[in-house]
């Protein structure tokens, strides 16, 4: 069964930090010129999805917003089925008005919104996040990252937080984004795709390659971004396919039967 469809993750496979992947701008290209088609899935939660669009754009890939999927509206719509409004939200600044639908409450919340926000982190905020959790406070997070790639090595991601949180206040957070399989479901809802025509390409072994394995997805592993061969030697997690990085890509798919 060939491939029809290719769902790429962003910071690590087409750009690390604030430079393309060499290659990459022309690959997409290639790709769409092809008739392939093309999602672009990430767990960036430090930007609102119209920003992603912009430095992509200014990158110079050609990515329109329907083919865009980042775990804020997921969440977003989540939050408001269920009723929740009162938000106690540890996010960055700069995605805040997307959830301009929820009252900001300092002292009792009814949910806690967890997104990235750097070397902010400590034990004051944790602390804190722990006692509202202890009274009921719901605890959503935008996703449950291990660790990232700033650009200039691996740095810790808000699941390590998360998960303490977790832990501590015997709880289970709702996480967003990658690997939940919802969210895969979504990104490829309007492709009509069958589930062996899907090519995930991504850095992440946990969230891009278990989480596209378990919704039926061939996977490829890039050797960019948060790429480490110890982590992937250890983990029990193995991609179906593994370059060097996304130029190679065109050449793989020609391959794959």
């Amino acid at each position: 069964m060939r491939i029809k469809t290719i769902l790429f993750d962003l910071d690590g496979v087409l750009y690390i930090g604030d430079n393309p992947v060499p290659g990459a701008v022309e690959v997409i290209e290639e790709l769409r010129t092809s008739g392939f088609g093309l999602r672009f899935i990430t767990n960036t939660s430090t930007k609102l999805p119209q920003e992603i669009i912009r430095k992509l754009t200014n990158f110079g890939f050609n990515v329109s917003s329907e083919e865009l999927f980042t775990p804020l509206r997921s969440a977003r719509d989540y939050l408001i089925s269920v009723s929740l409004s009162r938000m106690y939200p540890v996010i960055n600044s700069e995605i805040l008005p997307y959830f301009k639908e929820f009252i900001i409450d300092q002292e009792n919340p009814e949910f806690i919104l967890i997104g990235d926000i750097g070397d902010k982190w400590n034990y004051q905020l944790m602390n804190k996040i722990f006692n509202f959790t202890m009274n009921g406070a719901k605890l959503i997070a935008l996703h449950k990252g291990k660790f990232y790639n700033s650009g200039t090595g691996n740095v810790l991601d808000i699941g390590a937080f998360i998960s303490g949180i977790e832990y501590s206040a015997s709880v289970r957070a709702t996480v967003f984004g990658k690997p939940d399989l919802n969210f895969f479901s979504s990104a490829v809802a309007t492709t009509k795709c069958d589930k062996g025509e899907i090519l995930m390409v991504g850095d992440d072994l946990d969230n891009d390659i278990a989480g596209a394995q378990k919704s039926g997805y061939k996977t490829v592993l890039t050797k960019t971004g948060k790429f480490n061969v110890n982590y992937v030697q250890l983990s029990d997690i193995k991609p179906d396919y593994l370059i060097e990085s996304v130029r190679d890509l065109p050449k793989l798919i020609k391959e794959i039967k």
